[in-house]
């Protein structure tokens, strides 16, 4: 969570290389780096008013869908969503395809809430803002009929190119973690909560492990996350490598892990690993 910090108004055309914005139905949220110190605030869309206490001259044009400027280095702890004093945070990682749904759901039935990071993407990709955006980059092809982003069209674009891919990251992600503050203090809430479950395909990636209280690895063999992906996707072994090849190293993931959970054989075998996993993490926390 952000400390707390008056509010004040930031004009959108205009963002300190301090800052980080996000435009989200009338409202920006901006994180604030002072002397190693993070403040936030939720203002008002208000193009000519002033930000007090930005250093003049240090203004850069903030990327009109959106987001971050392109180029801009992101502070290395945004977005966070922040560790609770309440209710373990569990990161889920692992391979594309290695089972993190199934454990997240394992969880969510011995009494955990989860955020799925995927399915938030996906309601982002819905958003009219962000559909105008992408196509605004992209073109027509990237709005499917019914108005919503065509998802295998904006796959195509920013899987074959980096660049694009953190273009759309940069896009997304402040958005998204507007989704998990919310969801976040509305399980930390819920007296039928145990802990709360963040499923990220990225978690490493976008420095979401920092914001967990512990990290759980699911690991499963090339040729079975290959299947899966190739039976529910219809991904090759090509396109398989080719999005892990954008992330970092499963073998470093793996270290990085407070646990490891197994998904080599049945389901029935994969959940009776997760339950004491999760009784642990459970017994450690609250003693």
């Amino acid at each position: 969570m952000w400390p707390p910090a008056p509010p004040f108004i930031l004009p959108f055309e205009r963002v300190s290389t301090q800052f980080s914005c996000v435009r989200m139905d009338g409202f920006a949220q901006i994180e604030v780096l002072r002397t190693g110190t993070r403040a936030g605030a939720i203002c008002r869309q208000e193009p000519n008013a002033a930000l007090p206490g930005v250093a003049q001259g240090m203004a850069a044009v903030c990327n009109p869908c959106g987001g971050l400027p392109i180029g801009m280095a992101r502070p290395k702890n945004f977005p966070l969503i922040g560790k609770t004093s309440k209710k373990p945070i569990i990161g889920l990682t692992g391979g594309i395809g290695s089972g993190k749904s199934t454990v997240a759901e394992a969880m969510r039935s011995f009494g955990a809430a989860v955020i799925d990071a995927d399915a938030q993407v996906h309601e982002e990709l819905k958003n009219p803002r962000v559909v105008d955006c992408l196509r605004e980059w992209w073109g027509n092809e990237v709005v499917a009929s019914d108005g919503t982003s065509n998802r295998q069209e904006v796959a195509r674009i920013v899987f074959d190119n980096p660049a694009e891919l953190k273009r759309l990251e940069n896009l997304l992600y402040p958005r998204l973690a507007v989704r998990r503050e919310a969801l976040l203090k509305e399980f930390m809430a819920d007296p039928n909560v145990s802990a709360v479950v963040l499923d990220a395909p990225k978690l490493y990636e976008a420095g979401l492990n920092e914001a967990c209280d512990v990290v759980v690895f699911v690991e499963a063999d090339r040729a079975a996350r290959l299947a899966r992906v190739a039976s529910d996707r219809g991904w090759s072994d090509t396109e398989l490598d080719k999005r892990e090849n954008l992330q970092i190293p499963l073998d470093t993931k793996k270290a990085s892990a407070d646990y490891v959970v197994h998904n080599h054989s049945s389901r029935d075998d994969l959940l009776s690993e997760v339950e004491p996993i999760f009784s642990s993490i459970l017994a450690s926390y609250s003693g």
